[in-house]
């Protein structure tokens, strides 16, 4: 692949997309979980997978076929006027979700590492270093996830080794036909996760082999639904669910039980680094897109002045919007759940289908 040209591989596409839902899945899954399905956590985990292979094959139809990104394709669809309105959603929910998560960065650095820290200069901090990326060619920002991927694969499955000893059936069993809506209520926030590949398929015209999204889409739910599995049986498993929705950090509170030869803190250091690091992939990547669809709905190219301005508002919001952790956790999983499975799956379902009716897909 030539880098000169300013593109990724679609390996490379769907790495940034895992790893950029790894960090929120460390505390996504863990909390949402046991609020929405309770024991039923790990059958949600399993049932996510049908409408998740809808998804994949919704956007192989639209991106694969066409060979562009989401934008060109939803232009195709919706036409010029309404597009621009979908594409103004998009930015603002981008942005809202990079200050989001970088607020949640903070917060997760204040209450893990560093308890007397200024916030305020923690989100600056982090900030310069998306800037940064976010003005290098998209390749860098692809390498730094197949740098970072290994590592965060191998603390995930570490941890699950050494507390594994730990997990009681007792909760996760017995599942009774009561726990069905539970269950259901489980895929909420997998489901909101996942969906983020969508928001990767903005950037379809930086993808060099497209084509290939369908098979590597279908690999990355598998990965993740293991994941998820893993990460519940690591908490929920070892907790109980009523128990687990007491802690802020749950996955954290596991690490702090895991006591091997003493190697307690080491393990806790590489855990907690890997997972602050990984912020870095996610936040870079809404700006990103959120860049790009200025940049295609101003028709702009000048990326050093929008990508300030974007980040001077992402820090802003970041600082200013919310007072507190909790109030973080309560908006994004009552309300910003369902945006995200509104604009990343609803949507492009309901564009495919009125591309069929048209005849564009």
């Amino acid at each position: 692949m030539n880098f000169s040209e300013d593109k990724i591989s679609m390996k490379q596409a769907v790495i940034i997309f895992f790893l950029a839902i790894g960090a929120p899945s460390l505390r996504v899954i863990p909390n949402y979980m046991a609020y929405f399905a309770k024991n039923t956590a790990w059958l949600s985990a399993i049932i996510y997978l049908v409408p998740a292979f809808i998804l994949i094959f919704v956007l192989k139809e639209l991106v694969q076929k066409k060979q562009k990104g989401l934008y060109e394709i939803y232009e195709e669809i919706f036409g010029t006027t309404i597009n621009k309105f979908i594409t103004i959603f998009y930015i603002v929910w981008s942005l809202f979700l990079a200050s989001l998560y970088l607020r949640m960065f903070g917060e997760r650095f204040l209450g893990t590492i560093l308890f007397d820290a200024n916030l305020t200069a923690i989100i600056i901090f982090m900030a310069c270093f998306v800037y940064f990326i976010v003005n290098q060619k998209i390749d860098v920002l692809g390498r730094l996830a197949e740098v970072l991927t290994p590592f965060f694969a191998f603390v995930i499955l570490a941890v699950f080794f050494l507390i594994f000893s730990k997990i009681d059936v007792k909760n996760l069993w017995p599942i009774t036909h009561y726990d069905m809506l539970p269950m259901l209520k489980g895929l909420i926030p997998l489901l909101s996760l996942s969906s983020y590949i969508t928001g990767v398929m903005f950037l379809g015209d930086k993808i060099s082999d497209i084509k290939t999204f369908g098979r590597r889409g279908n690999i990355a739910t598998i990965v993740f639904c293991s994941g998820a599995i893993i990460l519940i049986l690591s908490t929920i498993g070892v907790w109980g669910y009523r128990l687990n929705l007491q802690f802020l950090f749950p996955y954290f509170v596991t690490l702090k039980n895991i006591n091997i030869l003493n190697t307690i803190e080491r393990i806790e250091s590489l855990v907690i680094s890997v997972w602050l690091a990984t912020d870095a992939v996610i936040i870079s990547l809404f700006t990103l897109i959120a860049l790009s669809l200025v940049k295609k709905l101003f028709k702009t190219n000048a990326q050093s002045k929008n990508s300030m301005w974007l980040i001077i508002l992402i820090v802003t919001l970041a600082i200013n919007i919310f007072s507190n952790a909790y109030d973080i956790e309560v908006f994004a999983r009552d309300y910003g759940s369902w945006i995200n499975i509104s604009l990343f799956m609803i949507l492009p379902i309901i564009a495919f289908g009125i591309g069929k009716v048209r005849k564009i897909v």
